[in-house]
């Protein structure tokens, strides 16, 4: 299993996740919104709200999800970092495995 994360605007957060839940790239995400995000971009330095998305899927959807979350983004270069899961409860993995195999 893996959890990749992301960063979005509150605006496309919901259908963002509701597409990837639905194509069974995702078993499921939290949605943390409300976060403040300070980066550089184009020479300078902006400060802006941004919706954190903490997501689960199997080690084989990894890069399905990270091309389609880059082509549904609205940004030109979104964040995808992903973290293979190495221990955890073995139902829950279980779980996220049938999810996004079916």
């Amino acid at each position: 299993m893996y959890v990749v994360i992301s960063t979005c605007t509150a605006k496309e957060s919901d259908s963002l996740v509701n597409s990837l839940l639905n194509e069974h790239l995702i078993a499921c995400a939290n949605v943390m919104k409300g976060i403040q995000s300070h980066y550089w971009w184009e020479g300078n330095i902006n400060h802006d709200e941004e919706t954190f998305l903490w997501m689960e899927t199997s080690d084989d959807m990894v890069e399905a999800l990270t091309k389609r979350i880059q082509e549904l983004h609205s940004y030109t270069v979104p964040k995808v970092l992903s973290f293979k899961v190495d221990h955890g409860n073995q139902n829950f993995l279980d779980w996220v495995n049938q999810v996004t195999r079916q």
